[in-house]
């Protein structure tokens, strides 16, 4: 607990946006949530507004910065992997300029190649020598991964593999960071088949170092795959 000191993150939240119609908030004023419906975790109005604008920016790839009757300012601000396309949106409501949102990653890991590759704000984390967008074997990523978390990752991959397209994982690690030094994160990924049959696991993962209370288990991963609409309703 912070004690209601301000931080960069607070007032921001992330809505993961891979699945339209199925936006899920994964973040939120300071901390870190299991996937839930915006309009549970921030209220109907609130939620309502953020989820607009987190879809309005999934759909066009383009950030928003818009003013409201009451004087407010909403932003909402893609997260995009190395495709292009939007895994998550960071959305900002209040007066004045915002703060900087959370750190936030975005990841896309091949099946069919084995290969991974990341983009965003935590791309120079993993520190395993690999440059923004390029793609790398699956297992040099695990090896970026804190040693307890990595025989509990595989298990949930293999899992994840027999899953319906759609499907969402949510999970809470570590990677190394420095000699010393490990990076908590909380991720969630769909499993996606593309247009060429390809089986992808995408998704996102922030920076929980400075989060507040955390809504999720700690130190182990979290293993439950939801439907979208069983996440939504939750």
């Amino acid at each position: 607990m912070r004690g209601g000191l301000q931080s960069p993150v607070d007032g921001w939240a992330v809505i993961e946006t891979v699945e339209p119609g199925s936006e899920l908030l994964t973040f939120a004023s300071g901390a870190a949530y299991e996937a839930r419906s915006p309009l549970r975790v921030l209220g109907k109005q609130t939620g309502a507004l953020y989820l607009r604008v987190a879809q309005g920016v999934a759909r066009t790839g383009e950030d928003v910065r818009e003013k409201l009757a009451d004087g407010r300012t909403v932003v909402g601000e893609a997260v995009k992997g190395t495709t292009g396309a939007v895994h998550a949106v960071a959305v900002w409501c209040g007066k004045g300029a915002p703060p900087p949102h959370p750190a936030i990653n975005t990841w896309d890991v091949n099946f069919e190649t084995h290969t991974s590759n990341a983009t965003g704000d935590l791309a120079a984390t993993w520190e395993d020598g690999r440059e923004t967008n390029q793609e790398y074997p699956f297992q040099q990523f695990l090896k970026a991964a804190h040693p307890d978390d990595v025989l509990t990752m595989t298990r949930l991959v293999n899992r994840f593999v027999g899953a319906e397209p759609g499907m969402l994982l949510g999970m809470r690690w570590s990677v190394r960071r420095g000699e010393d030094g490990w990076t908590p994160l909380q991720s969630y990924d769909r499993y996606l088949v593309n247009d060429r049959g390809e089986r992808l696991w995408r998704g996102h993962s922030i920076d929980l170092t400075d989060a507040d209370d955390v809504h999720v288990p700690m130190r182990s991963l979290v293993g439950t795959i939801w439907s979208g609409q069983q996440a939504a309703h939750s």
